[in-house]
């Protein structure tokens, strides 16, 4: 997730803020370890881009309609 919103910022992945900034990145993988399927989700915002992953470990990243944070 961090790589491809690097990417889509054209920044290195060191230059983003840490993602504990915006969620508990221990319980983003009990979740995903825990969850049984893909109805159960979480979404949250990281860098301007809308977040969600779904219980079976898939991740979808959209920034349609946010502003992309400043470089």
């Amino acid at each position: 997730m961090i790589v491809e919103i690097a990417q889509q910022e054209g920044c290195e992945e060191t230059s983003l803020p840490p993602l504990y900034s915006q969620i508990n990145p221990r319980a983003l993988r009990l979740f995903v370890d825990s969850a049984a399927d893909e109805r159960s989700v979480i979404r949250f915002t990281y860098c301007g881009y809308n977040v969600i992953v779904t219980g079976d470990g898939d991740i979808s990243i959209d920034s349609s309609g946010l502003q992309p944070r400043t470089k």
